[in-house]
């Protein structure tokens, strides 16, 4: 297993997820899917996520996670706790604070270089396409147009 990244201190109402064979589920938004598969940009944090990736533990299911989720996703796919540390972060449940959806946790990338959040998102996506998508919503077909 790769080294942790630069270390950040957790808040007192945060938790590191130690289980590594535990899966995190990760909303994935459609412009984010090229050939029906999450790229690496699924991965990667946005300027607002402040570092801290979104996610759910599995203590919700893939279908659960994609329900409380509030923005437009195609679908809830999967890396393992022990992929996120291979790849050299970190998962930290930070369901305690009451602005966070149940079994809210997220991926740390606080203090990694660009190059660093590039490499660890290519390793995170590619887990995420071999345990392939875990659920998606049904599609809807209208008849009669």
């Amino acid at each position: 297993m790769n080294q942790p990244g630069p270390s950040v201190r957790l808040d007192d109402d945060e938790l590191l997820v130690e289980d590594s064979a535990e899966f995190v589920w990760r909303q994935v938004h459609p412009q984010f899917l090229s050939d029906g598969q999450p790229s690496s940009q699924a991965f990667k944090p946005t300027p607002k996520d402040e570092g801290k990736l979104s996610v759910i533990r599995q203590s919700v299911t893939a279908e659960e996670a994609f329900e409380q989720y509030e923005h437009s996703s195609a679908g809830t796919w999967s890396v393992r706790v022990g992929e996120v540390a291979e790849a050299g972060s970190r998962v930290v449940d930070d369901s305690a604070k009451p602005e966070t959806p149940k079994a809210h946790a997220y991926i740390d990338f606080r203090g990694f270089t660009r190059g660093q959040v590039e490499r660890i998102a290519k390793v995170l996506r590619s887990a995420a396409n071999a345990h392939g998508c875990q659920y998606s919503p049904p599609t809807r077909t209208t008849i009669g147009g």
